[in-house]
């Protein structure tokens, strides 16, 4: 197992005596091995076809390192949130979860009071911008998030638009209704095919007024728009 760890690691392993077994643990793939906050986390069987620790502060996608390193990495990083936490310092602790979850526990904490709407506002953007796939968030927890702080942006030189825009979307007809769009038809585009192999995807067209604009993200090169979808009008299928 050492021999997949660059070697300049390995070397430095074994002249301090540090055996495998020391660094991965004895039986090092066994989940039983496990701290219980984690073996719930643990699937034998995935869609990936391969065994894999999923929790918010540990991943092994595959489950192919140590139970070892696992347990070490939760307990470390459970303490460093606490110290972080306490000194009133949310943003830091925050990225010490896996991007998936981080948009859920910003929401976890801000609801707490842990969060303040000030800090909120900074935290937000990079959190929105960084989660691969935010909707893993409930969607209406991001929404509140985004309509308690108001209009906040990736690029500070950027202001919010003076008057209605057109925006696009690209969705299943089912997700049209959504807050993720952009100024970009083309990238709507894009989005109404990925992952779709089936081609099911569409592009819609929409009139969003300058309130409805909740943020405007460019630093993927999506031009990205959140919008509040209850003020979304004129919303039609583009371009067939």
């Amino acid at each position: 197992m050492l021999r997949a760890f660059p070697d300049g690691i390995r070397a430095v392993l074994h002249m301090k005596d540090i055996t495998d077994k020391d660094f991965f643990g004895e039986d090092n793939t066994n989940p039983a091995f496990l701290l219980p906050e984690l073996r719930d986390y643990y699937e034998e069987t995935s869609s990936l076809g391969m065994p894999i620790l999923r929790h918010p502060l540990v991943y092994q996608v595959p489950f192919f390192y140590s139970w070892k390193i696992a347990n070490q990495s939760y307990l470390e990083k459970q303490k460093r949130i606490t110290e972080l936490l306490v000194q009133k310092d949310p943003d830091r602790a925050l990225w010490l979860y896996e991007k998936p979850y981080r948009l859920s526990i910003l929401y976890v904490w801000w609801r707490a009071k842990i969060v303040t709407d000030a800090q909120l506002k900074e935290i937000l953007p990079e959190a929105w911008t960084n989660a691969e796939f935010p909707f893993q968030c409930q969607y209406r927890k991001i929404l509140a998030m985004f309509r308690r702080t108001g209009y906040v942006t990736d690029a500070p030189d950027h202001h919010p638009p003076e008057s209605e825009v057109y925006i696009f979307r690209g969705c299943l007809p089912k997700h049209k209704n959504g807050l993720s769009w952009t100024f970009n038809p083309r990238k709507a585009d894009w989005f109404a095919h990925r992952l779709n192999k089936k081609n099911t995807g569409r592009v819609y067209r929409a009139h969003i007024p300058k309130e409805g604009v909740l943020g405007i993200f460019l630093g993927r090169n999506e031009d990205e728009v959140v919008v509040d979808p209850k003020l979304l009008y004129d919303l039609e299928e583009f371009g067939r």
